[in-house]
């Protein structure tokens, strides 16, 4: 039954996929999609990371990018601007170079070849369906993860939930060329590899450096996100004072997992030095936070992609986060895993535009749908044990947000 229901699952994704493809005519499209974009193509095509052909010859829809290209200006280095990070693009390039090298293999047959520019179909769709992957194997760690602590039909329920009733489906299977599904992978992999690794991080040296690995790729996919490697530290941390008691600490171990972290995020330094000319720059130059204003109602509440607005399903989660903070249910993750909600609720409301602009619902809460899942299984779990209840409320919030989407995109 798991396994058809896993297949039934892939096949809608699929579908969606497949028709948010013949509906747009192309995955590279907003001015997000295609300035994350730019990244993988200037660096792999191009070798360095001047956008000008880019944006001025090659983009599909050249005037989504900041609203007119009039606007996006030249630095000192004589590259244009590009405030976006550069993780989703480093995350891009292996499905780039399997596009890039099909595209090659094609040519070899075909006597009017198809360009080899970077923004054929090819391009787009291999690219695009490489992080609809990226979000299925998210999904993935985020059940291998829930099975820890919880039994599997409630993680299962908690997931199509999360999936079908946030916007986590449509930033997964409609409009990927976003950071938020590739950054909600990160961070469900890095949970999912920590907490395996929690009573012995130093026992699989691989695995502790793919953790250094993610924790670099998750700030650098989002800054914001480096909120979230408070979980794996805390659990590194945690592992190593017990350590200390038996062995000596594997010093070299730490300082190369140290040093792999580090490698990771100077990617962002270094493309800032060669677009900007220097190693630190802040790229939102009108644009900041506000953190003693926090706008805590227009991120949960306003009609303009609230959290709790957009996605009642959220609702139930907080509810069953709430009970394990104050009936001390599950073990320590409900107290970290609330603390990093509100916290990142908290710089989220900061932002200088709390809806962050035009989107399909909460977009921001998509990153920590780890949690939103966790906290799903402690309602059906602890706060409401009736099945058919739980499942009624899951469907009906997902209903009510495909009906949204369904909108949003159509109209």
């Amino acid at each position: 039954m798991k396994r058809y229901l896993f297949i039934l699952f892939v096949l809608c994704n699929l579908a969606v996929f497949a028709k948010s493809f013949t509906y747009y005519g192309t995955f590279i499209r907003g001015t997000d999609g295609q300035m994350y974009y730019a990244y993988a193509r200037s660096f792999l095509l191009d070798f360095d990371l001047n956008f000008k052909n880019e944006f001025h010859e090659l983009t599909p829809y050249p005037e989504k990018i900041h609203g007119t290209l009039s606007r996006v200006e030249e630095t000192k280095t004589g590259h244009l601007k590009n405030k976006y990070p550069i993780g989703y693009g480093v995350a891009t390039i292996p499905f780039f170079l399997i596009a890039h090298i099909a595209t090659k293999l094609i040519n070899i047959f075909l006597e009017n070849g198809i360009e080899e520019n970077g923004y054929t179909v090819i391009y787009d769709t291999v690219c695009s369906f490489g992080h609809l992957i990226y979000s299925l194997l998210g999904l993935y760690f985020c059940y291998k993860f829930l099975k820890k602590f919880f039994r599997e039909k409630i993680v299962v329920l908690a997931l199509l939930s999360v999936w079908f009733g946030t916007a986590l489906l449509y930033y997964a299977s409609i409009f990927n060329m976003m950071a938020h599904a590739c950054g909600f992978f990160c961070i469900s992999f890095l949970f999912y590899l920590s907490y395996c690794s929690k009573d012995d991080f130093f026992a699989k040296q691989i695995d502790f450096y793919m953790i250094s690995f993610l924790c670099g790729l998750c700030v650098i996919i989002r800054p914001t996100n480096i909120i979230f490697l408070t979980y794996p530290f805390y659990l590194i941390l945690k592992n190593i004072l017990t350590i200390r008691q038996t062995r000596r600490l594997p010093v070299a171990v730490l300082v190369t997992g140290g040093l792999l972290f580090l490698s990771v995020i100077s990617l962002q330094f270094l493309a800032w030095k060669a677009i900007y000319g220097s190693f630190f720059k802040y790229t939102y130059e009108n644009e900041g936070f506000n953190f003693l204003k926090p706008q805590f109602t227009a991120t949960l509440f306003s009609i303009k992609h609230g959290f709790l607005t957009c996605h009642p399903i959220a609702f139930l989660s907080l509810a069953g986060l709430l009970y394990g903070v104050v009936k001390r249910a599950g073990q320590g993750e409900p107290y970290i895993f609330m603390a990093l909600l509100v916290l990142h609720g908290y710089i989220l409301s900061s932002w200088w535009c709390p809806s962050f602009g035009d989107s399909f619902g909460a977009r921001n809460f998509i990153e920590p749908s780890i949690i939103t899942a966790f906290g799903l299984c402690l309602f059906y779990t602890y706060v409401c044990k009736h099945v058919k209840i739980n499942i009624a409320l899951s469907m009906s919030a997902a209903a009510l947000n495909l009906v949204l989407l369904y909108k949003y995109m159509f109209g």
